[in-house]
């Protein structure tokens, strides 16, 4: 069933349409939390703190607006709301947390995967979230230009430097 019906059962009060929403997405904003916070269980907790939100407010998404990005929006206001109590964002190394992540094997399928992933883990928070929803998520640049309420123009140039940040990591060219 598409997001726009869902959306607006559950604004007839239909808790079930809610639960399908949480089971479509749940996977997808908690990859994207936990690539944002590095923290396995502040990533599950955001997760449900944003369908919390989402399910608190939604009466205030309008019939145009997309689902799937309000959501997104949700999940990035609260994941950059924790990194600010955690006071960790000048260090944000992936290395260097007390809590070593152990990613799901689902994600890391092959030893080059793992160590981009972790390369992409060493950027800076906007360098990672933006390479996050390019490379990992799969976003196209306008998908991102929502998300992130940004121009397209500044999307592409993020995504080109991230890249370019990304590669000097790696130390090889990166596709």
């Amino acid at each position: 069933m598409i997001d726009k019906e869902l959306v607006r059962r559950v604004k007839k009060g239909e808790i079930s349409a809610f639960a399908e929403l949480v089971e479509k997405y749940e996977s997808e904003i908690f990859t994207y939390c936990l690539f944002i916070l590095k923290d396995r269980e502040d990533a599950k907790d955001l997760t449900q703190e944003t369908f919390l939100k989402a399910f608190i407010n939604i009466n205030t998404l309008k019939k145009d607006d997309d689902f799937k990005f309000w959501l997104l929006r949700i999940a990035r206001n609260s994941c950059f709301k924790k990194l600010r109590k955690r006071k960790i964002e000048k260090n944000l190394n992936f290395y260097e947390e007390e809590k070593e992540i152990k990613i799901d094997e689902e994600i890391i399928k092959d030893e080059k995967k793992e160590k981009l992933l972790i390369a992409i883990n060493k950027l800076d928070k906007k360098d990672r979230e933006i390479l996050t929803l390019r490379d990992i998520e799969g976003y196209s640049y306008e998908e991102i230009s929502k998300i992130l309420k940004i121009s397209l123009n500044l999307t592409k140039v993020r995504i080109h430097r991230a890249r370019k940040n990304l590669k000097k990591i790696l130390g090889e060219s990166y596709e």
